[in-house]
């Protein structure tokens, strides 16, 4: 003789089934969409000495800036965004690390570089799947060091190592440090590096 439930329970239990297969079945589908779907674009633009209202984006009527404000119109604009310190290196060791001045390795614009265990913002764009690039001044790090660009989850640098040469000269004259592969153009002098292929010149 079959033992007889009560129909709640038949119900509860038909209800808990019915859910634990939906979510497989979601669970795989999202899955399945995050496959498939692109990540976005990330274009940073970082700039010493660059006032919030500096940009055509942020209402400057002076100083015209087409390019960042179109890019300001197909992104997000921060209105919100302070800078980790009034001085470079520190200020970027904020922003790439993501901890308070008073907690990164670098506090000052001296010759102190990331240390190994500062993990930093390309770090993690490299785990999730990104191919990270900078171009221009970077100042947390000589080669050599704990702190150089490559050590720190770039795949693409092309520009100076130290903050104090962009202070003292345009990189005309300046070494720029090169990760092998990077493309460095020369506007000024119309040449290519050995990196380049003929699609970036």
């Amino acid at each position: 003789m079959c033992k007889r439930y009560p129909l709640s329970m038949v119900k509860n239990i038909f209800c808990l089934w019915l859910a634990l297969f939906m979510t497989q079945h979601v669970s795989a589908q999202v899955k399945e969409k995050q496959a498939t779907q692109k990540q976005p674009n990330i274009v940073f633009i970082l700039a010493d000495d660059l006032g919030y209202g500096d940009l055509g984006c942020y209402g400057s009527a002076r100083i015209r800036t087409p390019h960042i404000d179109a890019l300001s119109k197909a992104g997000i604009r921060f209105t919100q965004f302070y800078s980790g310190s009034t001085v470079c290196a520190p200020s970027r060791a904020s922003l790439m690390t993501g901890l308070h001045t008073g907690h990164v390795t670098v506090r000052g614009n001296g010759e102190v570089p990331l240390s190994a265990s500062d993990k930093i913002l390309p770090q993690y764009l490299k785990e999730a799947g990104y191919t990270t690039g900078l171009f221009g001044k970077w100042g947390l790090g000589q080669k050599h060091t704990e702190g150089a660009p490559e050590k720190k989850g770039w795949d693409y640098f092309s520009g100076l190592l130290h903050h104090a040469s962009v202070s003292t000269s345009l990189p005309v004259n300046q070494t720029v440090y090169q990760l092998p592969g990077s493309c460095i153009y020369s506007l000024r002098r119309k040449t290519a590096s050995s990196g380049c292929s003929p699609r970036d010149e």
